[in-house]
C-alpha cells in the first residue's frame, strides 16, 4: 500500500491521506460524544445549557503538522462562540469549587496558605475512554478510506 501511495502525485497522495485521517478522527469524535456526560441538575443563569459539552466536541485538522506524507487531526472541544464548553478540562480531570460566599481573592489566599475548604469535584473523563475504546475502529476506518482512495 505504501509503494502505491508513493507512486501517486502529491495532490492525490495528500487527498488520500486527508480522507483517511479524517475518517479516523470522525470515529474518535463520535466515541467522545458518546462518553461525554450531560448535566442533569438545575442550570444557574449564565451557565451553559445541558448537552453543551457533547455538542462542542469537534474534529480539527492541524494544518501546520500536515503535509504530503502525513495528516494530523485532533478531536477537541470548541471554546468560544455559541457552543462554548470552556469547562471541558474540568470535567475530564476534576476541579475544586470554592465555598459559597467566599470571594475569589479569599479563596486564592486560603489555597496559598493551605487552609482551603474548597470541595473537589471528581473527574468524569470522556476523551480518554473514547480514545481507548475507538482506537481499533478508527484505524480500520482510516485503512478502509486509504484502500478506497488508492483503488486497491
Amino acid at each position: 500500500m505504501l509503494e502505491k501511495l508513493a507512486a501517486f502525485d502529491t495532490d492525490l497522495r495528500e487527498r488520500a491521506l486527508r480522507r483517511a485521517g479524517n475518517a479516523a478522527a470522525q470515529v474518535f469524535m463520535e466515541s467522545a460524544k458518546m462518553y461525554a456526560p450531560v448535566y442533569t441538575g438545575s442550570v444557574a443563569e449564565g451557565h451553559p445549557p445541558p448537552g453543551t459539552l457533547k455538542r462542542s466536541i469537534i474534529v480539527k485538522r492541524v494544518e501546520e503538522d500536515s503535509g504530503p506524507y502525513r495528516e494530523r487531526y485532533i478531536v477537541t472541544v470548541r471554546r468560544g462562540g455559541k457552543v462554548d464548553a470552556y469547562y471541558a478540562e474540568w470535567v475530564e480531570r476534576g476541579h475544586f469549587v470554592k465555598p459559597k460566599g467566599m470571594t475569589k481573592y479569599a479563596h486564592r489566599k486560603s489555597r496559598e496558605r493551605g487552609t482551603t475548604t474548597a470541595q473537589f469535584v471528581a473527574p468524569n473523563p470522556f476523551m480518554r475512554p473514547a480514545y481507548l475504546t475507538a482506537e481499533q475502529e478508527a484505524f480500520a476506518a482510516a485503512e478502509l478510506e486509504l484502500i478506497e482512495a488508492l483503488d486497491l
